[in-house]
């Protein structure tokens, strides 16, 4: 409430039946806040802070680079949550040690070059890939590693976007 005091807030049905992979939530912003600025409190327009992110018109591929964002620490007990970092990793073709989760709903990457993964404060930031001029928003963080990893060592763990379509189009059409 405290970016958007008059913001609905819509929690996804299968999130009270304890499955994880749903355990999902959006945020409708009132109309009077949908051309506000998060930070600064004037109009936000394309290509100026906050940038808009597209919703996928298909599913994330395989193999493909991502771009994940965080506030999280860049270490266990580093507390750095004052500064957004990013971070560059692979979509897996399967997640190793998570069968529990419906694989049509999450998938899994992993970081196979630097000692970079997610860390704690992380949890619901964003997984993008550029599809021509614009930024599409493939998946959102559901758990990770808890900054143990060593580069290829441990996938982190992402509501697939597009599995939640219907649902999000239902949030904003409604």
């Amino acid at each position: 409430n405290l970016l958007y005091p008059s913001a609905r807030k819509y929690a996804h049905l299968l999130s009270y039946f304890r499955q994880i992979e749903s355990d999902t939530c959006g945020i409708k912003p009132s109309e009077s806040a949908i051309d506000e600025r998060i930070y600064g409190g004037s109009a936000a327009k394309p290509n100026s802070w906050p940038w808009p992110v597209c919703l996928p018109d298909s599913d994330v591929k395989t193999n493909s680079l991502l771009v994940v964002l965080g506030w999280g620490d860049e270490k266990a007990g580093s507390n750095a949550l004052y500064l957004l970092k990013q971070s560059t990793a692979t979509v897996m073709d399967a997640c190793k040690n998570v069968d529990d989760y419906d694989k049509t709903k999450v998938f899994c990457i992993v970081d196979l070059t630097h000692k970079s993964s997610v860390c704690k404060g992380d949890s619901g930031g964003p997984a993008l890939q550029k599809h021509g001029g614009r930024w599409v928003i493939e998946g959102v963080l559901s758990h990770g590693d808890d900054c143990k990893a060593e580069p290829g060592e441990y996938q982190n763990v992402f509501v697939r976007v597009f599995a939640y379509l219907p649902w999000i189009n239902n949030i904003i059409d409604g």
